[in-house]
């Protein structure tokens, strides 16, 4: 939102992107310096003793995922076919995150999980949502 405004990055801005970010073939540099920063901040957070974390989402979070490499290729496998990333047929033994990627989800796992708190707020139907995605797949 500060960049569509034009503020550009000032010590109150927050990390949110609307970004688009290819996070099964090729990350940017500008994708990686964006996850970095966002570790940065909670890195920043976690030795606070009030710090909190919140997460709204109608998927599965990440920190339910992130620990997980087989869960993890299975989302990267539903957003390379949701995003017409797949061009072709992508089995699930074709999905091979990019190692840089997978050592920022590790630290990015590892910070969240060092919050005071985390408020996670899921969608009602999640759960059927999941069973499907496992289904389809």
């Amino acid at each position: 939102m500060d960049n569509v405004i034009h503020l550009g990055h000032t010590d109150k801005s927050s990390p949110c992107e609307l970004v688009y970010v290819d996070y099964l073939f090729r990350p940017s540099e500008e994708d990686y310096r964006m996850m970095e920063g966002l570790i940065a901040i909670l890195s920043r957070l976690k030795d606070h003793p009030e710090s909190e974390s919140a997460i709204v989402t109608n998927t599965l979070p990440q920190i339910f995922y992130l620990s997980s490499l087989p869960l993890y290729k299975l989302v990267l496998l539903k957003w390379a076919f949701q995003q017409g990333v797949a061009e072709r047929t992508l089995k699930y033994s074709q999905i091979h995150p990019p190692g840089r990627l997978l050592e920022i989800n590790e630290v990015y796992y590892r910070e969240i999980r060092q919050m005071g708190l985390t408020h996670i707020i899921l969608d009602k139907n999640i759960f059927r949502f999941v069973t499907n995605d496992i289904r389809f797949f």
